[in-house]
C-alpha cells in the first residue's frame, strides 16, 4: 500500500482517524 501525501491537513485527520478504527475493528475481530 502506498503512502498518498495528504493535500490538506483535515485529509491526513481523516486518513489517521480511519487507521484507528481499521485497527480498532481488526483488534476486536482477533479477540
Amino acid at each position: 500500500m502506498t503512502q498518498a501525501k495528504p493535500l490538506h491537513q483535515s485529509e491526513g485527520s481523516i486518513v489517521q482517524k480511519e487507521m484507528r478504527d481499521y485497527l480498532a475493528a481488526g483488534e476486536s475481530h482477533l479477540q
